[in-house]
């Protein structure tokens, strides 16, 4: 029996022609009719670089004679993948959070004014109404590099657009303008301001190894680089290595990362509530679901039973822990799991 899917891919439909290139250049290797169409039919909802990377670490399963549950495997690989993606937002919104932050006030201690950018967005407002105007070289009487104009003025498009219309900067504090801003041009502002921003740094990281602006720039950058990857879909590799140096960076300023990440964990934060009923039509590598119920015990309060669906024992406690707040999580202190068998 041949693949529904194959037989569109020699028609010359999009998604079909898709699969193919999956089939031969990820797994190398054809698997079943029926194990096709399900991986067919799972593609158009995927992120198509992790299925791909998923593919690929199953080729040697693929290639088996007995292999039967590709599909099965699939959804397991694919899905750790987007979990292991999922564990980096939190680290880069932290990352990414403090140092907008940072160099909020770092701007307005070194211009001794909250507004740093007026004269540069009243400047291209001339420019664009005149067609000339002068360049700023002083911001609050304090003398400015060419550099620093330059990413400044970069930054206020960037928000206002080009026709510096949409009055976003007119009113706003120095925190809400680089929280707008292009983390480029936060990078970049902080390059342009380095002579003042390293004496506000440790000399050295915390190997012992000296910090200039050189190791400062590239590890930011290796940062910034990882963050547009996982905000645009696409897998970052070596996330180990890419949390450490964010880790690093953020010590510098003194925010204690894994401190923070335990406190986010903690807070007990319940995931939003389904109001979607699950259906056939729904895709789906593997369905690999289980009824279980689950028995929390709290101190001084009678037990709560859940019912949920899950894959395993240890993923029906995961899931019942998720749907407890902060507060009951702290007060919990035994958990019971069941199969459900009816």
């Amino acid at each position: 029996m041949q693949s529904q899917f194959l037989i569109k891919a020699n028609a010359e439909m999009p998604h079909a022609r898709t699969l193919r290139e999956l089939l031969d250049e990820a797994l190398q290797a054809t698997p079943p009719a029926d194990q096709i169409d399900v991986i067919g039919r799972f593609m158009p909802g995927s992120n198509i670089e992790l299925l791909r990377h998923s593919l690929k670490e199953l080729r040697a399963v693929a290639k088996r004679k007995d292999q039967t549950d590709l599909p099965t495997r699939l959804h397991k690989v694919y899905h750790r993948k987007l979990a292991e993606q999922a564990s980096l937002y939190p680290i880069l919104h932290i990352f990414e959070s403090a140092y907008r932050t940072k160099l909020a006030f770092w701007m307005e201690e070194q211009f001794r004014t909250m507004r740093w950018w007026l004269p540069h967005l009243a400047r291209l407002r001339e420019l664009d109404k005149l067609g000339r105007a002068e360049q700023v070289e002083s911001i609050n009487k304090i003398p400015i590099t060419h550099g620093t104009g330059r990413v400044i003025e970069n930054l206020i498009k960037n928000v206002e657009g080009d026709r510096l219309d949409r009055g976003i900067l007119d009113n706003a504090t120095g925190h809400e303008v680089l929280s707008l801003a292009k983390m480029s041009d936060v990078e970049e502002l902080i390059h342009e301001q380095w002579a003042v921003i390293k004496g506000k740094l440790p000399s050295v990281l915390l190997n012992g190894s000296p910090l200039d602006e050189a190791v400062f720039k590239g590890k930011f950058k290796r940062v910034r680089e990882a963050r547009n990857q996982a905000y645009h879909h696409r897998e970052v590799v070596k996330r180990n290595e890419i949390a450490g140096v964010a880790e690093e960076l953020l010590d510098l300023i003194d925010v204690h990362l894994c401190s923070a990440l335990d406190f986010v964990a903690h807070a007990g934060v319940k995931g939003p509530k389904s109001m979607v009923q699950r259906a056939a039509r729904h895709i789906s590598l593997a369905d690999g679901l289980t009824q279980f119920e689950v028995d929390c015990m709290h101190e001084k309060r009678d037990p709560t039973r859940m019912q949920l669906q899950a894959t395993s024992g240890g993923d029906a406690i995961a899931r019942s822990l998720a749907a407890l707040s902060g507060d009951d999580r702290t007060k919990l202190t035994a958990v019971a799991v069941v199969l459900n068998t009816e």
